[in-house]
């Protein structure tokens, strides 16, 4: 038996016993369900829907996730690990900066467009989604980030600066067009490649403010 640590809708853990089908399939359930509300939104996915797709009884949805909100919470959480994890894997650690900089770029752009548009459309019904969302998201994002900079600072790519600091300015760089297109209202999607290439001139200009050239102003006699 394995044990597995789930999320109701009050945003509390609990614990699940199941046997390694049983988990196999309540994977299952959160994978559909969550591609189900990215394209769907809450109101237009039902638990049966996912039950139809994914076989199972509401039984053990509510079982594992309490109810509906229990399972878009879970879902949510689900996709911003989703997202993450391409970024936190690569290793640009023997590239140039700028090379180093673009792939998790991109894929931080590419990806998280849809999953905002979601947060951002429920987020006022239900709060713990948009914690879960930054928790999950953007404060990782950040801490990514923050550490590959203060790595090329150690060696000498970038000018001394604050790492963190410079983190949160780059990734709104990277996310504060998306933000405007995700806000509801905007009639206009963008196609799932246009986030992914603008972030390459957004990194180069990045690049170019930020690589050390020679000494600072604040390091400078």
């Amino acid at each position: 038996m394995l044990e597995t640590r789930v999320w109701n809708a009050a945003g509390s853990q609990h614990k699940v016993r199941q046997t390694r089908r049983g988990k196999q399939r309540t994977e299952g359930v959160l994978r559909m369900a969550a591609d189900l509300f990215l394209k769907h939104g809450y109101d237009q996915t039902s638990v049966d829907e996912v039950i139809q797709r994914t076989g199972g009884s509401k039984s053990h949805i509510y079982r594992e996730f309490g109810d509906k909100e229990g399972l878009f919470l879970a879902a949510v959480k689900y996709l911003c690990a989703e997202v993450q994890l391409p970024i936190e894997t690569l290793d640009v650690s023997k590239m140039p900066f700028e090379v180093g900089l673009r792939p998790p770029s991109q894929t931080l752009a590419g990806q998280h467009l849809a999953l905002q548009r979601l947060v951002f459309a429920e987020a006022s019904r239900f709060q713990r989604i948009g914690e879960t969302w930054f928790a999950g998201g953007p404060d990782v994002s950040h801490g990514i980030f923050s550490r590959f900079f203060a790595q090329a600072m150690q060696a000498g790519q970038l000018r001394r600066a604050e790492p963190d600091l410079m983190a949160r300015l780059y990734c709104d760089m990277l996310s504060g067009y998306n933000l405007y297109r995700v806000r509801p209202g905007t009639r206009e999607k963008p196609s799932p490649a246009a986030p992914s290439a603008r972030s390459t001139p957004r990194s180069t200009c990045f690049s170019m403010g930020m690589q050390r050239s020679g000494a600072s102003r604040s390091e400078q006699p």
